[in-house]
């Protein structure tokens, strides 16, 4: 066994958006979050949405990749994305430490 073998790395996300979303713009975001987000990089989303902010947990379910170049990808695809106005990530935290998001 390698150390940190079972390491989870993931971090804290937070988006406002630039306007309340319609139902129709909430989903289409939502579609493009998981899949182009989530689903192609490797990850697990945790969390919740209102018409106005997106918050939650992005977990690396991938293995031995830099979590650090995955987090600076996420970003630089959710910049892009124009119904977001500000981005907030947290630190990069091994998840299945009980004390991980404790301020």
């Amino acid at each position: 066994m390698k150390v940190k073998e079972f390491t989870e790395y993931g971090f804290e996300i937070n988006i406002i958006f630039k306007e309340e979303l319609s139902d129709e713009e909430e989903d289409k975001f939502i579609t493009r979050f998981l899949i182009d987000i989530i689903e192609k990089n490797g990850c697990g989303y945790y969390g919740g949405m209102l018409r106005t902010e997106f918050s939650g947990v992005i977990a690396d379910h991938t293995i031995n990749q830099d979590p650090k170049a995955k987090q600076q990808q996420i970003k630089e695809l959710l910049e892009k994305d124009l119904v977001v106005q500000t981005l907030t990530l947290g630190k990069i935290v091994d998840i299945k430490n009980e004390n991980a998001f404790e301020n």
